[in-house]
């Protein structure tokens, strides 16, 4: 009705066309206005939408891929390892019942060695794949000993102060947390040239804080950003910190090391 009373007035009482009134340009404006905030809005619905699906996919990917390796961790584990035990200890009792200086008892000595050698490699290879002492030991001392073991194998000082973690985290976080720092480790013993590591996990309101810093030859990641590069394992670890909800950020400078900060969703575990 008023619409209308308007555009009689418009029109008639000025007795002028009406594309050619100042009142239609201000409509046409106000429409256009009205049209692109429709689309802005409808774009930015489906970029969150897309990005709420995206991460959901990723957690489904992540899912499998850690059911994946579970399953060929506990064969390597329970299966091969079991089974060359069985055969370890068949070739002990053969060789109980022969004299020491028989050629054939040195000759299974030094394979039941070689047996017992490829089993603490299964065990390595198999705790690699998946992590089994997180449920044995505890998340804290599973990162722990992850971090510290791998840079000690490498010559490179650490220093790590983890949080008490197995209370806060669930299983899925948990492992998530152990992944991503165990890909940052990787990172820094191949490509770092670093002498010393600092790895620092704390609680901070809702989140789990984990700082990395170490004092490598660092990198130009504005370069790497450009170059849209996903290597050093980094493309990995963000989209699994992102899968969790989390944040992920990283700094690094040629000559200057590299600083990784990691914000994951503090959850509670109920027994």
């Amino acid at each position: 009705m008023i619409l209308g009373t308007d555009i009689y007035y418009q029109v008639v009482e000025q007795k002028t066309s009406l594309w050619e009134t100042e009142w239609f340009y201000r409509r046409i404006f106000l429409l256009i206005l009205l049209i692109i905030s429709f689309l802005v809005y409808f774009r930015i619905r489906y970029l969150i939408k897309s990005r709420e699906e995206k991460q959901e996919f990723i957690k489904k990917l992540i899912k499998i891929h850690e059911a994946g390796l579970k399953k060929v961790s506990f064969e390597l584990h329970d299966s091969i390892g079991q089974n060359l035990l069985v055969i370890n200890n068949d070739i002990i009792k053969i060789t109980q019942n022969l004299k020491k200086e028989e050629p054939l008892r040195i000759q299974l000595t030094k394979i039941t060695r070689m047996v017992l050698d490829s089993i603490e490699e299964i065990r390595r290879v198999s705790s690699g794949i998946y992590p089994h002492q997180i449920k044995k030991i505890g998340l804290k001392k599973a990162i722990e000993a992850m971090v510290n073991k791998l840079l000690e194998n490498f010559g490179i000082k650490s220093e790590v102060d983890i949080c008490e973690l197995d209370e806060v985290l669930k299983n899925e976080s948990g492992l998530d947390l152990y992944r991503i720092i165990q890909e940052a480790m990787n990172n820094t013993v191949k490509h770092s040239g670093a002498k010393k590591v600092i790895l620092k996990v704390y609680i901070t309101g809702k989140y789990i804080q984990t700082e990395i810093e170490d004092d490598g030859k660092g990198f130009d990641f504005k370069k790497l950003k450009e170059n849209n590069a996903r290597g050093f394992g980094l493309f990995n670890m963000s989209e699994r910190t992102k899968a969790t909800g989390g944040k992920f950020n990283i700094e690094s400078e040629p000559g200057k090391g590299t600083r990784i900060k990691i914000l994951i969703p503090r959850t509670i575990n109920h027994h």
